[in-house]
């Protein structure tokens, strides 16, 4: 983590928040209420992104409490230039169960550099897993964050993360099957996460939205980074200066940022996992 970049790959995307592509940009975040009301920062709103205050966060340790998923490899993918703001890959990969609430996985994006900051300190890129409950205005989005390193991360090249269309609205096919395990079963290593109540981070700033974000990043290549750069031709990126398709955080007007103790769990990992015992013990 670097002080100056933190990159967040926000999953909010144009179609599942309700706004009309090309209705708003990066450029003209200061606009978005005057079409959006729910973007104004009033003192009682909701809003994200926010900054992370490592040393203030509201800790449970007396429980361990961990967040259940039913999620499997998806083929037939595309990955999306949505609105010319974001690249996104929609996908029915499973459900997540979190305070006593089923939540389907819609898509997954992302956002550089990072929306959320810890302690104004951003990482390189942040990945956001959205989910809905049913229809209602009831989002979770699991969060995974990403640095830069010397290897390209294999899951972006997966799923065309560097290549993909510089047209708006235009799509990508994807090779093979996309797992999005293969990010949320490595970012959990230290077994707990933050989650805060929020909202989109982009128009139209709907809150009711549920961000965990687990503290155990990922790496990606340079050459990744810039191949997102180029796939987004009308965002004004700057790696040095901090500037991306990302929101600026926001107050958090006495909302409790928790820390708790717990990991995700995949409930197909732990059936094929049972189902080789079986077999292992059937041939003995």
């Amino acid at each position: 983590m670097r002080a100056a970049v933190f990159l967040c790959v926000a999953l909010l995307t144009v179609n599942v928040y309700g706004a009309t592509a090309g209705a708003w940009t990066y450029n003209d975040i200061s606009a978005w209420p005057t079409s959006y009301t729910d973007c104004t920062a009033t003192s009682t709103a909701k809003q994200s992104p926010i900054d992370i205050p490592r040393t203030s966060l509201t800790n449970n340790y007396s429980t361990v409490t961990n967040i259940q998923t039913s999620l499997s490899a998806k083929s037939g993918l595309k990955i999306k230039n949505a609105g010319g703001k974001t690249q996104k890959v929609s996908g029915a990969w499973g459900t997540t169960t979190w305070s006593s609430k089923t939540y389907t996985m819609l898509q997954f994006h992302t956002h550089q550099p990072s929306e959320h900051s810890f302690d104004g300190m951003r990482y390189d890129m942040e990945m956001h897993f959205v989910h809905q409950n049913g229809t209602a205005t009831d989002y979770l989005v699991l969060t995974a964050l990403f640095n830069i390193g010397p290897t390209a991360n294999k899951f972006l090249t997966d799923i065309k993360y560097a290549s993909g269309s510089a047209t708006t609205d235009a799509e990508v096919a994807i090779s093979g099957s996309v797992n999005v395990w293969d990010v949320l079963g490595k970012i959990q290593g230290n077994g707990e996460y933050i989650h805060y109540s929020g909202s989109f981070t982009t128009p139209p700033c709907t809150e009711g939205v549920t961000f965990v974000i687990f503290r155990d990043n990922l790496t990606m290549s340079k050459a990744q980074w810039d191949g997102y750069v180029t796939s987004l031709p009308d965002v004004t990126f700057n790696y040095a200066s901090v500037t991306g398709n990302h929101r600026p955080v926001n107050a958090l007007n006495g909302r409790t940022i928790n820390q708790t103790f717990g990991k995700l769990l995949n409930a197909k990992i732990v059936a094929a996992s049972l189902m080789t015992i079986f077999a292992l013990l059937f041939n003995m």
